[in-house]
């Protein structure tokens, strides 16, 4: 009896309830016209389990179209707004997917420091969840940050309140805490983050393991060889030369400056291949390829073009008689170069060298058939010469 009197109570105030709902704000209209029309379709088979005719007519008198047809202006409001609460919260998953793919470590902060988001990176570089982060002040006990020298920023002199005040971005070497209790260190970014009239809400740091760094230095390092170094001589391959050929001419053509190119080749390495075997052809090469390499000032740029073939780019070169004095510099020390056979004494071997300097309008192409063009003059001439032009 309690639960029926309480049904047709409910039932009897519905038509005051509809004409208060519709004064309700539309990001609330919704969920109450759904539970209002759940709530009668229960209520009315409470009330009136043996009658259907009774229970149809109530249907009918208020049901979900009665409701609709009441608050049918609130109605197009809350899907408007629906559609742009979707919209909105689409790009929320798309940023938060976005920076929970970063290598780096992300968090923001409200103005009162309190940690409003932890992305991936950032749990597992400090070894702290989400769970346990958010919601939390970023001064609470958690990272602690601590410089080299020992003082305590979320103490002191926190780059989130420096930050906070001035809108300026900061960057610190420091040590945090990792939840398993060492210290890591890291090196961390700090800037505001401003709402659409500019002011400073809150702010975002992201950070990085100084040791992951190193090694993604090592990789890319080691990545770097492997693409782009010739991997029996250990300098540069065709590829890389011929990249920096094309920088070459993009950075001293219609410059004052002058720069050339050199292109070198062993002679009578076949013979050395055929008298000898591949293994020490390959030293040889390996030889060669060094002397030049640790020959050439820091800046200059050696590689193996292809067989017993090398390149060399120069820079700032002032004139024909400047080449052509590196190059007899290196000619020379490659015929002073060379291998200790055991039991068969030592093997050595001359190059001989094609240079010349960079001219208006030359394209990767140009310059390197020149100098190759040269370098044959040169073994035409008698082998273990330079000829410049």
């Amino acid at each position: 009896m309690e639960k029926l009197a309480v049904a047709l109570g409910f039932l009897e105030s519905l038509p005051q309830i509809l004409d208060v709902l519709v004064v309700f704000p539309p990001t609330r209209c919704r969920h109450l016209v759904s539970a209002v029309s759940s709530l009668v379709r229960l209520l009315t088979h409470v009330a009136y389990p043996h009658d259907p005719h009774k229970i149809k007519k109530l249907a009918l008198l208020f049901n979900l179209y009665t409701v609709e047809v009441k608050a049918g202006k609130i109605y197009k409001e809350c899907s408007s707004t629906k559609t742009r609460r979707r919209s909105a919260m689409e790009k929320e998953r798309f940023y938060k997917a976005l920076l929970d793919n970063l290598y780096d470590g992300v968090y923001f902060v409200d103005r009162d420091r309190k940690i409003t988001y932890w992305n991936k990176a950032a749990e597992h570089i400090t070894g702290y969840k989400a769970e346990d982060i958010l919601g939390r002040p970023c001064y609470d006990n958690i990272l602690r940050h601590v410089t080299p020298d020992g003082e305590q920023l979320c103490l002191g002199e926190c780059p989130f309140e420096k930050t906070k005040q001035d809108g300026k971005m900061r960057e610190a070497h420091v040590f945090l805490h990792h939840k398993e209790g060492f210290r890591l260190p890291v090196w961390v970014r700090t800037a505001p983050i401003r709402d659409e009239a500019g002011n400073i809400i809150g702010a975002v740091e992201v950070f990085n393991s100084e040791k992951a760094l190193s090694k993604l230095r090592l990789e890319l390092q080691e990545l770097r060889r492997t693409v782009l170094m010739d991997s029996l001589t250990e300098v540069w391959n065709r590829t890389y030369l011929e990249r920096r050929l094309r920088g070459l001419i993009a950075e001293y053509q219609g410059q004052e400056r002058e720069a050339g190119v050199a292109f070198v080749d062993i002679d009578h390495f076949k013979q050395v291949n055929d008298t000898y075997g591949h293994n020490i052809g390959d030293k040889v090469l390996k030889m060669v390829a060094a002397t030049l390499r640790y020959s050439l000032r820091d800046n200059d740029v050696v590689g193996r073009w292809g067989g017993e073939e090398f390149l060399i780019i120069l820079y700032d070169v002032d004139s024909l008689n400047s080449l052509r004095n590196i190059c007899e510099k290196l000619r020379t020390l490659v015929q002073f170069s060379t291998i200790e056979l055991e039991g068969k004494g030592a093997i050595g071997v001359t190059v001989s060298i094609g240079a010349t300097l960079l001219q208006p309008n030359d394209t990767p192409e140009t310059i390197v058939n020149r100098a190759n063009g040269l370098m044959y003059r040169s073994k035409q001439s008698g082998r273990n010469r330079v000829t410049v032009g």
